[in-house]
Protein backbone atom coordinates (compact mmCIF):
# COMPACT_ATOMS: atom_id res chain seq x y z
CA UNK A 1 0.00 0.00 0.00
CA UNK A 2 0.93 3.36 -0.67
CA UNK A 3 0.16 6.52 1.04
CA UNK A 4 -1.59 9.26 0.03
CA UNK A 5 0.49 12.42 -0.68
CA UNK A 6 3.78 9.82 -0.39
CA UNK A 7 4.44 11.47 2.57
CA UNK A 8 4.56 9.62 5.98
CA UNK A 9 4.21 10.87 9.43
CA UNK A 10 4.22 9.46 12.68
CA UNK A 11 1.06 10.60 13.31
CA UNK A 12 -0.82 9.75 10.03
CA UNK A 13 0.60 5.75 11.33
CA UNK A 14 -1.08 6.27 14.20
CA UNK A 15 -4.33 7.79 12.74
CA UNK A 16 -4.26 4.96 9.97
CA UNK A 17 -4.35 2.11 12.75
CA UNK A 18 -7.33 3.71 14.73
CA UNK A 19 -9.36 4.09 11.46
CA UNK A 20 -8.38 3.53 7.47
CA UNK A 21 -11.47 6.10 6.59
CA UNK A 22 -10.31 8.97 9.10
CA UNK A 23 -6.72 8.47 7.45
CA UNK A 24 -7.70 9.12 4.13
CA UNK A 25 -10.40 12.19 4.38
CA UNK A 26 -7.21 13.74 6.73
CA UNK A 27 -4.73 12.96 4.36
CA UNK A 28 -7.41 14.57 1.59
CA UNK A 29 -7.78 17.73 3.56
CA UNK A 30 -4.36 18.17 4.77
CA UNK A 31 -3.24 19.05 0.75
CA UNK A 32 -6.29 21.65 0.73
CA UNK A 33 -5.80 23.88 3.85
CA UNK A 34 -2.68 25.83 5.93
CA UNK A 35 -1.01 24.56 8.83
CA UNK A 36 -2.45 24.87 11.62
CA UNK A 37 -1.28 27.74 14.04
CA UNK A 38 -0.15 25.68 17.04
CA UNK A 39 2.40 24.11 14.82
CA UNK A 40 3.82 27.28 13.88
CA UNK A 41 3.84 28.16 17.69
CA UNK A 42 5.81 24.83 18.62
CA UNK A 43 8.40 25.45 16.68
CA UNK A 44 8.90 29.20 17.92
CA UNK A 45 9.07 27.61 21.81
CA UNK A 46 11.59 24.71 20.24
CA UNK A 47 13.89 27.01 18.32
CA UNK A 48 13.74 29.47 21.42
CA UNK A 49 14.88 27.03 23.94
CA UNK A 50 17.64 25.92 21.39
CA UNK A 51 19.07 29.27 21.30
CA UNK A 52 18.50 30.40 25.21
CA UNK A 53 20.76 26.61 26.07
CA UNK A 54 23.22 27.50 23.22
CA UNK A 55 23.87 31.37 24.40
CA UNK A 56 23.58 30.59 28.15
CA UNK A 57 21.37 32.17 30.89
CA UNK A 58 22.41 36.06 29.76
CA UNK A 59 20.48 35.13 26.71
CA UNK A 60 16.91 35.27 28.44
CA UNK A 61 17.29 39.13 29.08
CA UNK A 62 16.67 39.65 25.23
CA UNK A 63 13.32 37.45 25.67
CA UNK A 64 11.37 40.27 27.54
CA UNK A 65 10.17 42.22 24.46
CA UNK A 66 7.56 42.00 21.46
CA UNK A 67 10.59 42.61 18.89
CA UNK A 68 12.60 39.98 19.97
CA UNK A 69 8.86 37.30 19.44
CA UNK A 70 8.61 39.13 16.42
CA UNK A 71 11.99 38.60 14.67
CA UNK A 72 11.86 35.21 15.44
CA UNK A 73 8.86 34.67 14.08
CA UNK A 74 10.27 36.39 11.20
CA UNK A 75 13.22 33.97 11.18
CA UNK A 76 11.08 30.97 11.02
CA UNK A 77 8.75 32.36 7.99
CA UNK A 78 11.85 33.13 6.40
CA UNK A 79 13.49 29.73 6.76
CA UNK A 80 10.35 27.82 5.51
CA UNK A 81 8.47 30.07 3.09
CA UNK A 82 6.79 26.85 1.66
CA UNK A 83 4.87 26.64 5.00
CA UNK A 84 1.30 28.59 4.91
CA UNK A 85 0.25 28.97 8.82
CA UNK A 86 -3.59 29.53 9.09
CA UNK A 87 -2.99 33.07 10.70
CA UNK A 88 -2.34 36.62 10.10
CA UNK A 89 0.64 39.25 10.77
CA UNK A 90 -2.02 41.19 13.57
CA UNK A 91 -2.24 37.49 14.96
CA UNK A 92 1.74 37.43 15.45
CA UNK A 93 2.08 40.68 16.28
CA UNK A 94 -0.83 40.09 18.84
CA UNK A 95 0.85 37.11 20.29
CA UNK A 96 4.45 38.62 20.27
CA UNK A 97 2.91 40.91 23.17
CA UNK A 98 0.98 38.67 24.88
CA UNK A 99 4.01 36.39 25.25
CA UNK A 100 5.36 39.12 27.22
CA UNK A 101 2.85 39.66 29.65
CA UNK A 102 2.12 37.65 33.06
CA UNK A 103 -1.47 36.52 32.60
CA UNK A 104 -1.43 34.43 29.20
CA UNK A 105 0.76 31.48 31.50
CA UNK A 106 -0.25 31.66 34.70
CA UNK A 107 1.99 34.20 36.49
CA UNK A 108 4.92 34.17 33.72
CA UNK A 109 5.83 35.50 30.41
CA UNK A 110 6.81 32.88 27.92
CA UNK A 111 10.47 33.84 28.10
CA UNK A 112 10.51 32.51 31.47
CA UNK A 113 8.54 29.36 30.69
CA UNK A 114 11.91 28.91 27.79
CA UNK A 115 14.00 29.51 30.66
CA UNK A 116 12.95 27.26 33.10
CA UNK A 117 13.31 24.62 30.31
CA UNK A 118 16.34 25.74 29.38
CA UNK A 119 17.67 25.20 32.63
CA UNK A 120 15.79 21.94 32.98
CA UNK A 121 17.63 20.72 30.14
CA UNK A 122 20.94 22.04 30.53
CA UNK A 123 21.40 20.04 34.46
CA UNK A 124 22.35 16.88 32.11
CA UNK A 125 22.52 17.37 28.34
CA UNK A 126 23.97 19.87 25.57
CA UNK A 127 21.90 20.64 23.28
CA UNK A 128 23.17 19.02 18.96
CA UNK A 129 20.06 20.68 17.36
CA UNK A 130 16.26 21.50 17.52
CA UNK A 131 13.58 21.39 14.68
CA UNK A 132 15.86 18.81 13.08
CA UNK A 133 13.74 17.61 9.52
CA UNK A 134 14.26 13.79 8.98
CA UNK A 135 13.60 11.99 5.27
CA UNK A 136 13.51 8.66 4.40
CA UNK A 137 12.04 6.79 1.21
CA UNK A 138 11.11 3.35 1.27
CA UNK A 139 8.96 1.15 -1.14
CA UNK A 140 5.67 2.60 0.67
CA UNK A 141 6.78 5.98 0.22
CA UNK A 142 8.69 9.07 2.13
CA UNK A 143 8.85 8.77 5.83
CA UNK A 144 9.04 12.21 7.42
CA UNK A 145 9.65 13.52 10.80
CA UNK A 146 11.30 16.46 13.21
CA UNK A 147 13.07 16.31 15.85
CA UNK A 148 12.00 18.87 18.70
CA UNK A 149 15.66 18.55 20.13
CA UNK A 150 18.45 16.36 20.13
CA UNK A 151 20.68 16.34 23.05
CA UNK A 152 23.77 15.03 24.08
CA UNK A 153 24.38 13.85 27.50
CA UNK A 154 27.28 15.66 29.09
CA UNK A 155 28.59 12.62 31.04
CA UNK A 156 28.00 9.70 28.88
CA UNK A 157 28.09 11.16 25.24
CA UNK A 158 24.61 9.32 24.47
CA UNK A 159 22.33 11.37 22.67
CA UNK A 160 18.49 11.98 23.49
CA UNK A 161 15.85 12.62 21.36
CA UNK A 162 13.53 14.94 23.21
CA UNK A 163 10.05 15.55 22.07
CA UNK A 164 8.41 18.74 23.91
CA UNK A 165 4.79 18.61 23.62
CA UNK A 166 3.20 22.31 23.54
CA UNK A 167 -0.24 22.44 21.61
CA UNK A 168 -1.60 22.15 24.89
CA UNK A 169 0.00 25.13 26.06
CA UNK A 170 -1.63 27.49 23.78
CA UNK A 171 -5.29 26.97 24.39
CA UNK A 172 -5.90 29.73 26.01
CA UNK A 173 -4.12 32.15 23.88
CA UNK A 174 -5.57 30.73 20.83
CA UNK A 175 -9.17 29.61 21.61
CA UNK A 176 -9.07 31.41 25.03
CA UNK A 177 -9.76 27.48 26.33
CA UNK A 178 -7.89 26.34 29.65
CA UNK A 179 -4.26 24.69 29.39
CA UNK A 180 -4.42 20.87 28.55
CA UNK A 181 -1.64 18.87 30.59
CA UNK A 182 -0.03 16.32 29.05
CA UNK A 183 2.48 14.21 30.80
CA UNK A 184 3.82 10.48 30.92
CA UNK A 185 5.56 8.34 33.04
CA UNK A 186 9.85 7.37 32.26
CA UNK A 187 8.22 3.78 31.18
CA UNK A 188 5.79 5.34 28.74
CA UNK A 189 8.10 7.66 27.23
CA UNK A 190 10.94 4.93 27.06
CA UNK A 191 8.44 2.38 25.25
CA UNK A 192 6.39 5.23 23.38
CA UNK A 193 5.89 4.28 19.64
CA UNK A 194 6.86 7.74 18.26
CA UNK A 195 9.97 7.90 20.23
CA UNK A 196 11.23 4.62 18.69
CA UNK A 197 9.91 5.65 15.15
CA UNK A 198 11.81 8.72 15.72
CA UNK A 199 14.94 6.95 16.44
CA UNK A 200 14.59 4.76 13.71
CA UNK A 201 13.48 7.35 11.23
CA UNK A 202 16.90 9.57 12.71
CA UNK A 203 18.79 6.28 12.11
CA UNK A 204 17.69 5.98 8.10
CA UNK A 205 17.84 9.45 7.24
CA UNK A 206 21.15 10.22 8.74
CA UNK A 207 20.35 12.72 11.45
CA UNK A 208 21.41 10.21 14.06
CA UNK A 209 24.77 7.68 14.89
CA UNK A 210 25.70 6.29 17.75
CA UNK A 211 23.67 5.38 21.09
CA UNK A 212 19.99 7.03 21.89
CA UNK A 213 18.40 7.35 25.10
Amino acid sequence: MRFPGNEIHYSDLAVYRQCPAKFFFMMADRHKGKRAPVMLLGTLFHRAVELRLRHGRGYFSEMWTPDFWLDMFDSIRMERPDEDYDCTDSDISQWAYKFCAKDLFGGKTLGELVNETASYVETLYDVVGSELKMRYRDVYGVHVGTIDLLLRNSYTGALTVADIKTSGMWNKLLYGKSYAKQSASMEQIAHHPQMRHYHWLGWRSGKISGDVT
